[in-house]
């Protein structure tokens, strides 16, 4: 099996090729349901943050298109940057974006689009996910 990223404009960004493994993981997408966003970093291009666009089946090819997002530094990367602590940038009761992690979807060795049941990493569907805000 072979994962294909994309650029929106066409630009091939890298693949993975996969063999022996009964499921492979990938980015979650629906076009009705809220946007699932990728934290990759691609030899060649200095971003590492991608809304998923799209997700292309072909036998055992999977094609994901992508589109560029800004990246935010963490809060341990700010106080960091600037010689401080996280619990001086962030202070009791301030309201924080915290990632709670992205929907991943599983394609079997057959190429069938589901669920993965066996990824301990992968969410449950009354699992909250990606970026929500929180107070601190």
């Amino acid at each position: 099996m072979k994962v294909r990223f994309w650029k929106q404009d066409d630009c091939a960004l890298g693949e993975v090729k996969y063999t022996d493994f009964n499921e492979v993981l990938i980015p979650y997408h629906d076009e009705n349901a809220a946007e699932t966003f990728i934290i990759k970093s691609f030899s060649g291009d200095g971003n590492i943050s991608w809304k998923v666009e799209g997700i292309q089946f072909a036998e055992s090819e999977i094609d994901i298109s992508l589109a560029e997002v800004k990246h935010t530094d963490s809060i341990g990367l700010m106080a960091s940057k600037g010689s401080s602590s996280p619990n001086k940038i962030v202070t009791r009761f301030n309201i924080v974006e915290v990632d709670f992690g992205h929907k991943v979807s599983a394609i079997d060795s057959q190429g069938q689009l589901g669920q993965s049941v066996l990824c301990s990493a992968s969410h449950l569907p009354s699992e909250l996910y990606k970026k929500r805000p929180c107070i601190a």
